[in-house]
């Protein structure tokens, strides 16, 4: 990749609420039996 992407015509921004913290949560762990059936 070499600098920036083009410019596009749609500005997107995300509006931050202020003091707001971004929320913590442990990832969610599969087990190993559900997993094998997923790849399936």
């Amino acid at each position: 990749l070499l600098g920036l992407p083009p410019a596009r015509e749609i500005e997107f921004g995300i509006e931050l609420i202020p003091g707001a913290e971004p929320i913590s949560k442990a990832s969610y762990c599969m087990e190993p039996v559900e997993l094998k059936e997923l790849k399936e």
